[in-house]
């Protein structure tokens, strides 16, 4: 683990994992054949599927065709492009016109739900930089409405959870972190979905300044040694605090073992 050890709240959730971003839209735009793009997955390993079709997004699975059709599980994703969502939604998205996204969005629930999941997703978003928490919560609503086994449904955990914490609303972080954790192990999801859920937890006892500093140690080092190698993303993120929490306790030397390995 290399690095600081200084830390923002939300950092560590403000990058989301499906980025639909101007810029990226933008160059997408360019292209002399939007029939040909093609979408990309990113994985938690580090690896990259470019050139692919997503045919399947769940909470489950991934399907996709990549010289012949594929499928991993749906916590192996960091995130995706969808080339379809330039192609329909640039205009709003570039207009930074949330309510349009939505209406369009609307239209595709039926037809293509992972299309309009990433459209109410990215709405959400907008509404969130305006300042309007409460329509961004209220489409995140419609999000999982248009498919509760989506692979997107993980993202409004994820998106609330980095709001809370930004504003430091931390026991409603904790609570939706809490529910996080309880749906992916009820409802048979990844297990990466229930680790991640579980960081979070900690993550906002953390911040908030009320959890104690050996009890935070421990769950970290426990969550820690459950994940290393399998989910590298969680991994790093449970070493980056439990470096810090040793470092503010004052073990120096703990924390420089972890920042040295």
């Amino acid at each position: 683990l290399k690095g600081t050890m200084s830390f923002a709240p939300s950092q560590w959730f403000q990058s989301p994992r499906f980025l639909f971003s101007a810029a990226l839209l933008s160059g997408l735009a360019c292209a002399t054949d939007a029939a040909a793009q093609k979408d990309v997955i990113y994985w938690i390993d580090g690896t990259v599927s470019r050139d692919v079709r997503i045919k399947e997004f769940s909470l489950v699975t991934i399907k996709y065709t990549e010289r012949g059709s594929k499928d991993r599980a749906g916590d192996q994703v960091v995130r995706i492009e969808l080339a379809e969502f330039n192609e329909e939604f640039g205009g709003v998205l570039e207009a930074r016109d949330p309510d349009g996204m939505v209406t369009m969005a609307r239209d595709f629930i039926k037809r293509k739900p992972l299309l309009a999941q990433v459209a109410f997703l990215e709405s959400a978003r907008l509404y969130l930089e305006q300042n309007n928490a409460g329509t961004a919560f209220e489409t995140l609503k419609e999000l999982i409405a248009a498919d509760e086994k989506g692979g997107l449904v993980a993202e409004t955990f994820r998106t609330k959870f980095d709001y809370y914490i930004g504003n430091g609303q931390f026991g409603d972080a904790r609570k939706v972190a809490k529910k996080f954790t309880d749906e992916a192990l009820n409802n048979g999801w990844p297990e990466g979905f229930g680790h991640e859920g579980t960081f979070m937890e900690i993550l906002a006892m953390d911040v908030s300044g009320n959890g104690k500093p050996k009890e935070l140690q421990t769950r970290y080092s426990d969550l820690l040694r459950t994940v290393q190698g399998a989910y590298p993303k969680i991994a790093h993120q449970a070493e980056v605090r439990l470096a810090a929490s040793l470092q503010a306790s004052g073990d120096k030397d703990g924390a420089r073992r972890l920042y040295d390995g």
